[in-house]
């Protein structure tokens, strides 16, 4: 018998084919309500926010308790992404909690969703700065440059730290800053500064035009 972890997998694989399945994914989901793999199938078959609502709203709920765990049961990092997509602010105050994750899995994700939600950037420049202010920056590094840009004028505190990221000339994606064998610069620490640098320009640019307000 096929537990859920199984299930999951083969109905992103059916795609639009698994729709005959409807009826028992939709039971599955009223009984568990914490498996968002299934809420994201019932979700994309139904376009119901609804019905996927309280399966979202449950996993964060549990998922912030478990923010120091090596190993949480609980995806906040999906629920996070599925929130944003079912359009319900009333999300919002159960993902500003994974804004606090100390690793990468969740803060990025969290802020992505709640920006979508509101439009509101209070409270996420920080979370953002600390993917790629650490050194090595977080795995989700080139999301969090994406998400500044995107907020353009709201994330202009950002500046200061994003202009000092692209313009130091050594290794972000050495542990050791300071290191005198590794200072020169890869690949992917060019995409890094390169990334920081555009991020450092569309929030500029957007600052700019607020502050001129609209035109006569």
């Amino acid at each position: 018998m096929l537990s859920t972890a199984d299930v999951v997998p083969l109905l992103d694989a059916l795609g639009e084919h698994g729709r005959v399945l409807l009826p028992q994914i939709r039971e599955l989901v009223a009984a568990g309500q914490d498996d968002i793999g299934l809420a994201r199938a019932l979700w994309r078959w139904t376009g119901d926010p609804a019905e996927a609502a309280p399966t979202v709203r449950r996993v964060l709920e549990l998922a912030a308790g478990q923010l120091r765990q090596q190993r949480p049961r609980y995806p906040a990092h999906e629920a996070a992404a599925l929130a944003g997509e079912l359009g319900d602010a009333s999300l919002v105050p159960l993902l500003r909690p994974l804004l606090a994750d100390p690793t990468s899995r969740c803060r990025v994700p969290a802020a992505q969703a709640i920006w979508r939600l509101t439009g509101d950037g209070e409270g996420l420049v920080s979370p953002l700065l600390k993917e790629v202010t650490s050194r090595p920056p977080g795995f989700r590094w080139p999301d969090s440059f994406d998400l500044l840009a995107a907020m353009g004028a709201a994330a202009s505190e950002a500046l200061p730290e994003l202009r000092a990221i692209a313009e130091h000339p050594w290794c972000p994606f050495v542990d050791d800053f300071d290191s005198a064998t590794r200072r020169g610069l890869g690949h992917r620490d060019d995409t890094f500064r390169a990334a920081a640098r555009s991020t450092v320009e569309a929030i500029e640019r957007e600052a700019s035009k607020t502050a001129s307000g609209p035109a006569a």
